[in-house]
This record gives C-alpha cells, structure tokens and sequence, in this order.
C-alpha cells in the first residue's frame, strides 16, 4: 500500500527474502498513486494468469525487505509471522503496520 501523498515509481525496485540477493524479483514499472496498492503472490509454485509472482517463497521467520537499486538502500522491510491456510499479511489502508487478511475463495 503506498501510503504516502504524491505518485511513487517502482522502477528500479525489488522484493527479497535475502541480504545477499537485494534484486532477486524486480517490481514492474509502474506508478502507484496515493491509497493504490500492488499484490506480488510470494508462491514460487502458484500459478495465475494476469497476476505478480516472485520466484521464491516466504516462510515463517523470514524477513522480506524492498530494495531501491537506485539509492542501493532497504526502502521497507517486513518479518514473516506463522501465517495459517487461506491468510495472507499486508499493509492494510491508512495502517503503518501489517496484519493478517483471510484469503477469500471464489468470486
């Protein structure tokens, strides 16, 4: 979620779950406004057409950082907690923090 107030490029972002890989998943050149936010499924076996899959997994007790390639600094990063079946963790609206989201099923 971009919580700031102005538009906020991703070029030259990366996601990770290692210090010593900092541009293992390149994020898409987009731009995200203010409130919008970018999905990337951290899966390395989930499959789906139209959606952003990184090539690795997260697990418990992981960490998870966002690397500018540009300033080769750690924009952002989070610790993975136990997720259950169907739960997912993110940045909610208007919330620094990141919490648990049940996944919903089906349209």
């Amino acid at each position: 979620m971009q919580t700031g107030t102005r538009a906020v490029s991703l070029a030259g972002m990366y996601i990770t779950d290692s210090e010593k890989d900092m541009t293992h998943y390149g994020l898409p050149r987009l731009t995200l406004g203010a409130g919008e936010s970018l999905t990337v499924y951290c899966e390395s076996n989930y499959h789906a057409l139209n959606e952003y899959i990184c090539n690795f997994n997260l697990g418990n007790g992981e960490t998870l950082y966002l690397y500018n390639s540009d300033t080769r600094e750690i924009e952002d990063s989070v610790f993975m907690k136990r997720m259950g079946s169907n739960e997912t963790y993110k940045r909610l609206p208007g919330c620094d923090t990141f919490r648990f989201v049940k996944i919903k099923e089906g349209p």
